[in-house]
C-alpha cells in the first residue's frame, strides 16, 4: 500500500483544459505509489480495467481516466480528450484536430522509437 499525504488535497473539479496534469498510463502498483507520492493522481485506464481504477481509488485519492472508442473520458463519463495514432513524421505534422474534439489531445505514436 502507497501512503500520501497532501495537505491541500479537495474534492475541488478543476477543468481539464485550464490546468496542467501529468497523465500516467500503467498498470504497475508501484509506478502508481511512486507517481502519487510525486503528486500525479490522475491515471488512464483501459476499458478492461475498470476494476483495477477502483482497487486503486480505494488506497490513493485518484482521478481516472477511461479509454473508449479513441477518446478518453472521466469518472462521470465527460469527455476530456481525443486519441490520434500516428506512424510517421508526417502524419504528425499533418495533425490538425477538428473543433468538435475534445481540448486536449493524446497522441499515440504507435511504433515510434527514439534514437
Amino acid at each position: 500500500m502507497c501512503s500520501v499525504s497532501n495537505s491541500s488535497s479537495s474534492n475541488v473539479s478543476i477543468p481539464y483544459e485550464k490546468s496542467k496534469r501529468v497523465w500516467i498510463w500503467t498498470e504497475s502498483k508501484q509506478v502508481m505509489c511512486a507517481a502519487v507520492e510525486r503528486g500525479w493522481n490522475t491515471f488512464i485506464f483501459s476499458p478492461h480495467n475498470h476494476e483495477l481504477a477502483n482497487d486503486w481509488s480505494s488506497m490513493a485519492l485518484l482521478d481516472p481516466l477511461f479509454i473508449k472508442e479513441g477518446e478518453v473520458f472521466d469518472r462521470v463519463e465527460r469527455r476530456v480528450a481525443t486519441i490520434f495514432e500516428v506512424s510517421t513524421p508526417k502524419e504528425l505534422q499533418q495533425l490538425q484536430p477538428a473543433d468538435e474534439q475534445a481540448e486536449n489531445i493524446v497522441i499515440d505514436l504507435l511504433n515510434w522509437q527514439v534514437c
